[in-house]
């Protein structure tokens, strides 16, 4: 074998091999993407589906003007 044919046959092998190592790091970012899109419907859920505990009646006040506590208004 001539000395660029081995040469050639190098950079050949180093260019196989960064190809392999770019689909293992699609692979691998396409299963994060999957665990985040997972992740993030679970804390949506959650968002949604948790309840105030204690908190005023009805309409929340601060957003419509009044306090419920004494009829006071406050602007901030």
């Amino acid at each position: 074998m001539l000395p660029d044919e081995m040469e050639a046959e190098k950079n050949r092998k180093i260019i196989v091999a960064q190809a392999e190592e770019i689909e293992i790091l699609k692979r691998n970012v396409r299963e994060l993407q999957e665990q985040l899109n997972v992740a993030y419907k679970k804390l949506k859920d959650n968002h949604y589906a948790r309840k105030e505990y204690g908190g005023p009646k009805g309409e929340e006040p601060t957003r419509y003007g009044t306090w419920e506590s004494e009829g006071r208004e406050i602007d901030f």
